[in-house]
């Protein structure tokens, strides 16, 4: 499973996502796998998550930036910190019981 970023309100989700998405660091470009160079001609990351989920609970989330991603960007800890501090997300190990069509969200 994985981690989730959540909050008590769609306008702060939704505010954390648009900031996540419209990063200065996105578009990720792909490289090719052979020789490790960049392909801007490739498929691109261009947005962490297309869009905020409400759960059952009432809260609403998406999946939390991974380590490896924010490592592979060079995010340094402070700008993580100040993102924790700006945003204040609860960050919860995903539970499916959130959402009855979870595969629908493609989560695992």
């Amino acid at each position: 499973m994985s981690e989730w970023y959540r909050w008590d309100t769609l306008a702060e989700a939704q505010a954390c996502l648009n900031y996540v998405n419209n990063h200065p660091k996105l578009p990720v470009v792909g490289v090719n796998a052979a020789t490790k160079k960049p392909a801007p001609d490739k498929q691109q990351t261009t947005q962490w998550a297309s869009e905020v989920i409400e759960c059952n609970d009432g809260k609403f989330g998406f999946p939390r930036v991974t380590t490896a991603w924010l490592d592979s960007l060079g995010i340094t800890q402070e700008e993580r910190d100040t993102f924790l501090a700006t945003f204040n997300p609860t960050i919860e190990e995903f539970d499916p019981a959130w959402i009855p069509a979870a595969e629908e969200y493609n989560v695992r």
